[in-house]
């Protein structure tokens, strides 16, 4: 490594936020850029109580209001982001369940028609390619239960870990990573693993 000269100013570091173990190997590995992985601690114990997600809830909007959200407006930096295999807590299953529910069902079934399996950007030349999560609209360039979206989605752009990727935004609120731990407290799986859950659950269910 090659040594930085006298008066040179040192690069920034930049601290990210990382989930498990081999995301923080993944940055490890980027040595042209000076990250500083920082593990965030895994919770006790799951819990999903209605009086706690309730709770959160209001942490989280609480956390939004301190945001600098005006500069997404008409902005679709982070759909890239918009990827498959992320986790949702029941109670955000539930809500876009809920949500889909009341939307236009030609509206809905426009969206799940569509293929989500696309050319990795910046990639393209290679053959990778990515799947998006299932409410990514790729016609529109949006996502289609975005009044719905997990809180995933909400920190998109205005996180350390989750930065925005124009650098629009000028800071990012310091209680964003006590909020994502509280998130994490609660049980979490895939938009498929819910759903196997509720097909098992029929399953039992006897019909007298």
């Amino acid at each position: 490594m090659a040594k930085r000269g006298a008066g040179q100013t040192p690069a920034p570091i930049y601290t990210v936020y990382c989930e498990n173990a081999a995301q923080v190997s993944f940055f490890l590995r980027r040595e042209a850029f000076p990250f500083m992985p920082t593990l965030l601690p895994l919770a006790d114990t799951p819990t999903s109580a209605d009086a706690a997600w309730t709770a959160f809830v209001s942490r989280r909007e609480q956390l939004s209001r301190s945001m600098h959200l005006h500069v997404c407006n008409g902005c679709d930096g982070c759909g890239g982001r918009c990827t498959a295999g992320f986790l949702v807590t029941r109670e955000e299953y539930d809500a876009v369940q809920a949500f889909l529910a009341d939307a236009n069902p030609a509206e809905v079934s426009r969206v799940a028609a569509q293929n989500k399996i696309v050319p990795w950007e910046g990639a393209e030349e290679t053959g990778a390619t990515v799947t998006l999560c299932r409410y990514r609209d790729t016609e529109r360039n949006n996502c289609s239960v975005y009044p719905a979206r997990p809180t995933i989605c909400r920190l998109f752009g205005q996180t350390a870990w989750l930065p925005c990727p124009i650098e629009a935004v000028p800071d990012y609120p310091e209680a964003a990573p006590g909020v994502w731990n509280a998130y994490r407290r609660f049980e979490r799986r895939t938009w498929e693993g819910w759903e196997e859950d509720w097909a098992v659950a029929e399953k039992k269910t006897v019909v007298l």
